[in-house]
């Protein structure tokens, strides 16, 4: 038997480029699993009048990273801090795969905050 790996953080962005701000906080634990699949849970205390559907933006950042990865993971947030003005839904996109990025080491060619404050991705 393999022995879990299992990683875990306080995920940070707080950045300003060409004047627009990128701000949120959460905390996040990965575990990669011995066989192709994905779980996710995000903390249902997490709700927002601002941001209305969060969820599904985070998700979408988490099968993003996992169609780069192909690896099994079991993904868990929580603790979601964000400031209305300088966040939105693309910048918790962002912030998830960005998040994932670090704690497995696992960088996406092409994925980034350009000079003029545009959040990129990769094909």
């Amino acid at each position: 038997m393999m022995k879990k790996q299992i990683f875990s953080t306080k995920y940070s962005l707080h950045k300003c480029v060409n004047n627009i701000g990128f701000n949120i906080t959460f905390d996040i634990e990965v575990e990669v699993l011995n066989e192709e699949k994905l779980e996710i849970e995000i903390d249902d205390k997490f709700v927002s009048s601002f941001l209305k559907n969060s969820k599904e933006f985070l998700r979408f950042g988490i099968f993003y990273f996992y169609d780069k990865y192909q690896r099994g993971l079991k993904i868990k947030i929580k603790n979601i801090h964000f400031m209305p003005v300088d966040s939105s839904h693309i910048v918790l996109t962002y912030g998830v795969i960005d998040a994932l990025s670090e704690l497995l080491n696992f960088k996406i060619d092409g994925f980034e905050i350009n000079k003029n404050g545009f959040i990129q991705f990769a094909k």
